[in-house]
């Protein structure tokens, strides 16, 4: 019994009998093919669409980052303190302590 390997894909291939006429060979190679190739299609589309949603939640992360940094944070204005007047010493006049 003679068999074919029928390459197709992307790296893919399968084995088929030759033990048949030639019309539904050839229908068994492409509803196969077609199948497996759906597949394949389906499951690296899947993967595509996870690595999407990774970068999505990624790219909203930086952005909040990016946000922050940008922001220019408001400076505290500063007390004035000013000297209560009773504490106000007067010009030429030494306290005791300064005399000692």
């Amino acid at each position: 019994m003679a068999y074919i390997s029928v390459n197709f894909g992307y790296n893919q291939s399968k084995l088929f009998s030759t033990n048949c006429q030639i019309a539904p060979l050839l229908d068994s190679i492409h509803e196969e093919c077609y199948k497996e190739m759906v597949a394949k299609l389906t499951e690296r589309e899947e993967f595509f669409n996870k690595e999407i949603n990774g970068f999505k939640k990624e790219q909203a992360g930086m952005e909040k980052k990016l946000e922050k940094l940008e922001v220019p944070k408001e400076e505290p204005k500063p007390v004035v303190v000013q000297p209560s007047p009773s504490k106000k010493k007067k010009a030429g006049k030494k306290t005791k302590k300064e005399l000692e």
